[in-house]
């Protein structure tokens, strides 16, 4: 397998064990989410989907917000839409917490060892290119100084 789907899966799993806990903590309090909502869960589904964009883009480490506006905006909209969530805030962000600490624990250090070994192979195979470059002129030279002898 190559490095780079080696860093892309386990980076895949560090988002997946971020999320974990999160999810499921609102999947089993759902019931109670939605019957507080009063709507059949859309507006929960919209802000959780929001979130989970948010939480993606942020574990890329893509996240740039134009201004503080749109931050605000945002979490006005975010807020709104999972308002019979934000009860639990404490337990949601306690389960944020556990997801982060596995991915720091079990994945960073995989990932980093992963990134670090690639670029080593890299560094090798442009030493080995100019080892055979090298190579190829010096077998040009011996050539070149055989046949004026």
């Amino acid at each position: 397998m190559k490095r780079t789907t080696k860093i892309g899966l386990l980076k895949t799993g560090g988002f997946i064990s971020l999320i974990t806990p999160l999810s499921i903590a609102v999947g089993i309090n759902f019931d109670h989410y939605v019957s507080q909502s009063g709507d059949g869960g859309i507006k929960l589904a919209i802000g959780g989907g929001i979130v989970a964009t948010l939480l993606l883009i942020s574990f890329l480490g893509r996240v740039k917000m134009p201004g503080r506006i749109w931050f605000f905006a945002i979490l006005y909209a975010v807020a709104t839409l999972l308002e019979p969530i934000l009860v639990d805030i404490k337990l949601l962000t306690g389960m944020l917490l556990l997801g982060e600490g596995i991915d720091v624990a079990l994945f960073n250090p995989l990932i980093k060892k992963q990134v670090k070994l690639k670029g080593m192979e890299e560094q090798a195979d442009i030493t080995k290119k100019a080892i055979e470059k090298m190579n190829v002129i010096k077998e040009k030279e011996e050539k070149i100084i055989s046949g004026r002898v």
